[in-house]
């Protein structure tokens, strides 16, 4: 991987882990624990859903396949970084990604993410491969090049970043 890709890889991965932090300070475990309403997600739910996500995504990212040409696309790269932020589109976690209480607290929650946005960071940041290279199935974007994985960790991240911030808005938190 080239050094600009790198740096704006790992860029893209600490700012979107510094909105995440920023999204859950001050929340207190009483209010983490309010869900804004029956069929919406706590910010302690949100949160167990990022770690996953996180944790499931990297191992797509590390167990993809060999692409016999570069998978680059700036198009795809582009659609990742406008759709995945975006609020206004609702999407439905799959079974396997949804909260199930795997965590007994938002500071729980908070340190498995940060456990598993750092293997991320540190596989960035020492593969020598060229992510371009790397191919994976994702649900919404199809064949997808291991650039666009990583790209994928740190815009899903952020965009639940925003949704904590609506769950504590709707619950004064």
């Amino acid at each position: 991987m080239d050094a600009e890709n790198r740096k704006t890889l790992l860029d893209t991965l600490d700012q979107s882990q510094q909105t995440v932090s920023d999204a859950i300070a001050g929340v207190t475990e009483e209010k983490a624990a309010i869900k804004p309403a029956p069929e919406r997600w706590s910010v302690l739910e949100c949160m167990e859903h990022v770690a996953l996500v996180e944790h499931l995504l990297f191992q797509r990212l590390v167990q993809g396949g060999k692409a016999a040409a570069s998978m680059q696309d700036t198009e795809r790269e582009e659609a990742i970084r406008k759709r995945l932020p975006d609020r206004s589109f609702k999407g439905e976690a799959p079974e396997h990604a949804r909260p199930a209480g795997r965590y007994a607290s938002l500071a729980e929650a908070h340190g498995v993410f940060l456990t598993n946005r750092k293997r991320t960071r540190d596989f960035i940041e020492t593969t020598d491969e060229d992510l371009y290279f790397r191919v994976s199935e994702h649900r919404l974007f199809g064949k997808i090049s291991g650039h666009d994985q990583a790209l994928i960790i740190a815009y899903h991240s952020a965009r639940h970043a925003g949704q904590i911030r609506e769950i504590r808005e709707a619950i004064q938190a």
